[in-house]
């Protein structure tokens, strides 16, 4: 990304003020907790389990953690930890343009005590390594980030499942239709899917399409698209086509998801609240598309995403609506009518 474009210096301060607003928001809930709610926090001991069984809050045999769980709204988060907190910004890394230019920064201040120590004759310059090269999209390239992401959803399920002790499918609600009857099982999440698809495709695209007039009446010029949908319009190379729509319909669905719905949004919701965390979440999701004309619909994007994965408490329905969404602009690029909306 080149920060002396105007409009990429744009996304990168709203992203600056997104984050400063996360670390003000968890500081303040977390405060809130600690001097308001203290009384709140989830029952640990023999006592306080009782004192629920009295009450018919506990089953049988259910430990006071299980039956917080079922009495969380929406998706529940108690099953995440402060670990998970600490961890995401490396899950994170990848999307966020701050992140890299912090991780840059740190890596090349040991260099630089080096140099003024005179242990070094030069150190790396910080610019150097974290300004990151505009590269051409090419097939080693897709299949680099295509590698990238398998390896973030490794990661996020070795978190999960390993290192936390925690079922993906309860974490995620990956089983929460399997519990049905073999009609409904398929039945239910694809209805989910088809309504959030129906609702939400025409109304981001229409907003999409309004978005490049808003936004040239700013800046008084053009502006770009991404750079995977100017390569899938422009791009004569057939197998580095396929490998954007494969990208695009099956593999960022999946990864963003998984780690945007699924892993960032559940533990900001866990340590602040439902509808701070999707604004932000939501917010970090679009600015991590690197285009000013996507930020608005993709942010809405992301908003409706949320609202359906809390409705139906299983990460396979924005997964769905998400890969239908990107299906359906795949199409309508290749036939040369299609935004800036992946």
């Amino acid at each position: 990304m080149d920060l002396s474009d105007p409009v990429k210096a744009v996304l990168l301060d709203f992203e600056n003020v997104i984050w400063l607003t996360t670390l003000i928001g968890l500081a303040l809930f977390g405060a809130w907790r600690f001097f308001f709610r203290s009384g709140d926090a989830s029952p640990e001991t023999d006592d306080e389990t009782d004192r629920l069984d009295d009450v018919g809050l506990v089953e049988e045999g259910e430990s006071p953690a299980v039956a917080k769980k079922a009495r969380e709204t929406g998706v529940p988060v108690s099953h995440f930890n402060f670990a998970d907190l600490c961890f995401l910004p490396l899950v994170l890394v990848k999307y966020s343009l701050t992140l890299q230019l912090l991780g840059g920064k740190l890596f090349a201040f040991p260099g630089q005590a080096a140099e003024k120590a005179g242990l070094v004759q030069e150190a790396p310059d910080a610019a150097q390594l974290t300004e990151p090269v505009p590269l051409q999209m090419s097939v080693e390239l897709i299949l680099v980030d295509m590698a990238i992401n398998f390896f973030l959803i490794g990661v996020i399920f070795l978190m999960i499942q390993w290192v936390g002790r925690r079922d993906l499918g309860t974490v995620f609600g990956f089983d929460r239709f399997r519990r049905m009857s073999f009609p409904q099982r398929w039945l239910w999440p694809a209805v989910w899917v088809l309504a959030g698809a129906i609702i939400a495709t025409p109304t981001i695209i229409v907003v999409s399409n309004l978005m490049p007039r808003f936004f040239e009446g700013i800046f008084g010029e053009e502006i770009g698209e991404q750079a995977a949908v100017q390569n899938m319009r422009e791009s004569t190379d057939w197998v580095l086509r396929v490998l954007l729509i494969l990208n695009a319909c099956l593999v960022a669905p999946l990864v963003e998801e998984l780690v945007f719905r699924g892993y960032f949004y559940g533990i900001l919701k866990r340590y602040t609240g439902a509808m701070f965390s999707a604004f932000i979440t939501g917010a970090i999701f679009a600015v991590a598309h690197q285009s000013l004309l996507a930020l608005i619909p993709l942010w809405g994007f992301a908003l409706f995403l949320t609202l359906f994965y809390e409705s139906s408490r299983s990460l396979w329905v924005p997964i769905g609506i998400h890969a239908v969404f990107n299906t359906v602009n795949v199409v309508l690029i290749l036939l040369g009518v299609g935004g800036d909306g992946l």
